[in-house]
């Protein structure tokens, strides 16, 4: 039987490094996004590792050509020093073009993931586009996926 192939966002963060270290332990093939600067430079795992690295605007296309069995969601902008536009950008615009191209090659999941500041008692007036974003896809994301035999869940991360 073939390894099973997963893409991952923000595998280069902390948890995504730990995600990727482990399914490559399990044999699975690994397919993870970057922006910008080299990965490798920047990764919490080794340059040996055997990941394919798939620049973030071409990871639709990937997808599509690639058809991996799950995508996770891992990456994201909390807004900190960046306008509004780019939590959109990232949150919400990126994350609904790689589901929609999921969907279109017959990903079986699709793992989104948001964080503890997404809890309503978390209404911090300067996280509200890093909050607002990761709800709107999670919205999109599920309304999306229903028109699909992709399963689209959300998890929150504390």
């Amino acid at each position: 039987m073939a390894a099973s192939k997963v893409l991952i966002t923000g595998a280069t963060g902390f948890i995504g490094a730990h995600l990727v270290a482990l399914l490559l332990r399990e044999r699975f093939k690994v397919a993870a996004t970057f922006r910008g600067k080299s990965p490798v430079a920047t990764a919490r795992l080794p340059a040996t590792a055997d990941i394919e690295w798939v620049e973030a605007s071409n990871a639709p296309r990937w997808t599509l050509e690639n058809a991996p069995q799950t995508v996770v969601h891992l990456a994201t902008e909390y807004g900190k020093s960046s306008p509004p536009s780019a939590c959109i950008a990232s949150n919400v615009l990126f994350p609904m073009s790689l589901l929609e191209a999921a969907c279109r090659a017959g990903c079986g999941l699709f793992l989104n993931t948001d964080s503890f500041f997404g809890k309503p008692c978390f209404a911090y007036p300067h996280m509200r586009a890093y909050i607002w974003s990761k709800a709107d896809f999670a919205r999109w994301g599920r309304a999306h996926a229903s028109t699909s035999s992709t399963r689209f869940l959300t998890l929150r991360l504390e």
